[in-house]
């Protein structure tokens, strides 16, 4: 039976009511922790999930966590971004993978900040590799999280179970085929997109997508139908079924 994930509220709207309320109300947004969901069985892998811009590990975790109803062996992992100035926000800070100049354009930014968060990123995927392989561990996001899912993904040098990138785009598009490691080169990656996508339009996912293709046949994307800047209850089930393919 498909697991019941509910209304999936990620999205737009709160994207632009965290914006007004930064403005207006000047608030500086504390980080938290990461938050980990064991496994009730015998662990065999894991899927660590990255969030989008000014949200947290916790807007995430709940609903990534419902995969564990499927597959009780999953370890979830949902980290929080670093707080720091964006320029889309008018210089305050809240919680970013990298820095946005603008929502036009997001694949030829200056992404200041990738590195030092891909850092971040990439010691989490080791600190997680001491529990399992790495070949058993999915990393994923949305948004601002899943441009860093591919970024880190693609270009790190111990083999992953596989990537998940939702109404994603990618970092350094122009150079990135540069950037990839041989290890990840052709690892099975699942994106998805909705076509209605008014935050990160469905052309920066479909330019990330055949960038990547060009030299992963394993490179796939999905577009979903009138779907937002947000995610479905078909899109989350798409990515259980990914994520539990990968990690048996």
């Amino acid at each position: 039976n498909p697991l019941h994930i509910g209304n999936v509220t990620h999205r737009m709207w709160e994207l632009v009511i965290f914006l007004f309320l930064s403005l207006v109300c000047g608030m500086n947004f504390q980080s938290e922790s990461t938050l980990v969901a064991t496994p009730s069985e015998e662990h065999t892998g894991t899927l660590i999930f990255l969030h989008g811009l000014g949200d947290t590990g916790a807007g995430w975790f709940s609903e990534m966590s419902k995969i564990r109803r499927e597959n009780p062996t999953i370890r979830v992992v949902c980290p929080t971004a670093p707080i720091m100035p964006v320029t889309l926000n008018r210089g305050m800070s809240m919680t970013a993978w990298h820095d946005i100049k603008a929502l036009e354009g997001l694949d030829n930014d200056n992404f200041n900040g990738i590195k030092q968060t891909s850092q971040i990123i990439e010691d989490l995927i080791r600190e997680e590799s001491k529990l399992v392989p790495s070949e058993k561990i999915v990393l994923g996001g949305f948004s601002q999280g899943a441009a860093m899912s591919m970024y880190v993904g693609l270009q790190y040098p111990e083999k992953l179970a596989g990537i998940v990138a939702l109404s994603g785009y990618l970092p350094h598009y122009g150079n990135f085929e540069e950037l990839v490691c041989d290890a990840n080169r052709e690892t099975d990656l699942f994106a998805a997109h909705g076509d209605a996508d008014q935050v990160v339009k469905l052309e920066y996912g479909q330019r990330a997508h055949d960038r990547i293709a060009k030299f992963n046949k394993n490179a796939s994307l999905k577009v979903y139908p009138n779907l937002q800047h947000s995610s479905s209850r078909a899109e989350m089930q798409a990515v259980f079924d990914f994520v539990m393919s990968h990690l048996k």
